[in-house]
């Protein structure tokens, strides 16, 4: 199987600096035994995310290496860096390929980034936020290509009134295909998707050529009120479709859990509860 699991790297640092990495710390007595039980469940790899141009290399580092000592394959939730008129690629993201590099990745780990949104270009039309984000993924590839050990790939976000673009399959991938750089994958959000579904009536599933670029997941539920990064608690349903999907398309990347605790306000043993669950009903869709 290829469930990943996606943690913030301050909790899997011990950086207890933040109210998500508090709670994380809280449901599992320490990071060891939280990546023992995920790999006994069946989890093969861990999503570093809520990394930033601001995150250390010492921290990433570190992150890298407490994964990777666990014998769990890593995959990253980054930032689209706004290269402008500095083409090289910034410290940030030349510092996280050598701290992959140090520990010989067998194959190139996806890096998701997001979306340009209304509140980064100030002012601007949906059609102009549209360009400068192809702009910045077609500097990203051209700095990083061919060599470079990150896959990048394109999130489905969710619909949010003037927050970003890229928020239908057909957005997603129309950017992919102005990306002329290099080889952009997608990061397929079923969330997301889902939400923009049922709260948008966007078009529920995506077409043939949307999941050939499929090159990362990202995997949630969407609670009763509409929010995501809900647990997902049965094996049936709108994710059970999209993994079905996938598989059948010959799908060979990760099937990552990206879930967000805070918004349960749950106990510790009630969250941990949801989220080995969640777990166990992917290895059910998988199996």
């Amino acid at each position: 199987m290829r469930i990943g699991f996606s943690l913030p790297i301050n909790y899997i640092t011990g950086k207890l600096a933040c109210e998500l990495s508090t709670l994380w710390a809280g449901v599992y007595e320490s990071v060891d035994e939280c990546l023992r039980i995920f790999k006994g469940l069946g989890v093969t790899s861990v999503e570093i995310s809520k990394i930033s141009k601001e995150t250390s290399p010492s921290q990433l580092n570190h992150a890298v290496e407490i994964v990777g000592d666990m014998g769990l394959g890593i995959t990253i939730h980054g930032w689209l860096p706004e290269i402008g008129l500095q083409p090289d690629v910034p410290l940030g993201i030349q510092e996280l390929e050598k701290t992959l590099i140090r520990h010989e990745p067998q194959s190139r780990i996806p890096f998701t980034v997001h979306s340009r949104s209304y509140n980064h270009c100030i002012g601007a039309t949906e059609n102009e936020i549209t360009k400068q984000t192809i702009q910045d993924l077609n500097l990203l590839l051209e700095t990083l290509a061919p060599k470079s050990v990150l896959a990048a790939a394109l999130e489905l976000c969710r619909y949010k009134e003037r927050r970003s673009v890229g928020v239908t399959f057909e957005d997603v991938l129309s950017i992919v295909e102005q990306v002329s750089a290099g080889n952009l994958g997608i990061c397929w959000d079923m969330g997301h998707s889902q939400a923009n579904y049922l709260a948008q009536k966007d078009v529920r599933l995506p077409s043939e050529e949307f999941v050939k670029q499929v090159i990362h997941t990202h995997i949630h539920g969407v609670g009763s009120n509409g929010r995501t990064h809900w647990p997902v608690l049965t094996d049936q349903g709108y994710v059970r479709d999209c993994v079905d999907i996938l598989k059948s398309s010959g799908y060979a990347g990760i099937y990552n859990i990206e879930l967000s605790l805070l918004r349960w306000e749950l106990s510790p043993k009630e969250c941990r509860s949801h989220i080995e669950a969640s777990i166990n009903s992917i290895a059910r869709m998988l199996s």
